[in-house]
């Protein structure tokens, strides 16, 4: 059960950020296990330019590169990306606007 939605005390109490830290261990695990299989698999964290921007749209990985958040690798004349860090990226984003909605609602 997930509680993505509670509201906070401004400041949040201790059990309140008991509470937020469980909401986000899912997604903590997730990145924990492609960080994982990066270190110990690198081969099969990398991915080609092609499959990334299939894979999550071409003008997000070139406006995440611009903005130095994504680092591409060339291996001889291939540029490949890292799954695990481009899943860093999305995590990120999604939840800046968490974070903004609510400091607007202060």
């Amino acid at each position: 059960m997930h509680y993505n939605y509670r509201k906070f005390s401004d400041p949040p109490t201790p059990m309140e950020m008991v509470f937020y830290l469980i909401d986000h261990i899912p997604d903590f695990a997730q990145l924990m296990a492609l960080e994982l299989k990066k270190i110990h698999a690198p081969y099969q964290d990398a991915i080609s330019c092609r499959e990334a921007y299939k894979r999550y749209g071409t003008s997000w990985i070139k406006r995440y590169t611009e903005h130095k958040e994504l680092h591409p690798e060339y291996i001889g004349q291939r540029k490949m990306y890292s799954v695990a860090e481009i899943e860093r990226v999305r995590l990120k984003e999604r939840e800046v606007p968490k974070l903004i909605f609510r400091e607007r609602r202060k």
